[in-house]
């Protein structure tokens, strides 16, 4: 499918069938292969709204853009609010603030075991 003989706009069709079901990973690899910038952006743009940030980094690999450190920490902030602790650490960490991603992963590690202890309790269970 990705053979130079492939017809560039079959493979671009093939990216929008996987960005019309939001499959933005394997949209990314057909567009990659056309130049398709419009569509990366696209892509790139509803990844920054859901704070998808691996598909997010992604796009801006394929485009050939940096990650700003003040772009990266509003993605983490904005990830924060939407409650996606996991996609907020992986941008800290992407933008170079190791600290405050190792304190996210902190926090939900002891989110998790608060958790799993309280439904011990309830559950009449001792360690």
């Amino acid at each position: 499918m990705f053979g130079e003989k492939v017809d560039p706009e079959l493979k671009r069709r093939t990216g929008d069938f996987f960005k019309d079901s939001e499959r933005y990973d394997d949209a990314l690899e057909f567009y990659a292969r056309t130049q398709a910038e419009t569509q990366i952006r696209e892509i790139m743009d509803a990844a920054r709204e859901d704070c998808n940030i691996p598909v997010f980094l992604r796009a801006k690999v394929v485009l050939g853009e940096k990650n700003p450190v003040e772009v990266l920490e509003s993605l983490a902030q904005k990830a924060l609010e939407q409650d996606r602790p996991s996609m907020a650490a992986l941008a800290y960490q992407k933008a170079g603030l190791d600290e405050k991603a190792a304190a996210i992963r902190g926090n939900v590690l002891d989110t998790v075991v608060d958790e799993d202890a309280a439904e011990q309790s309830q559950n009449g269970e001792s360690e």
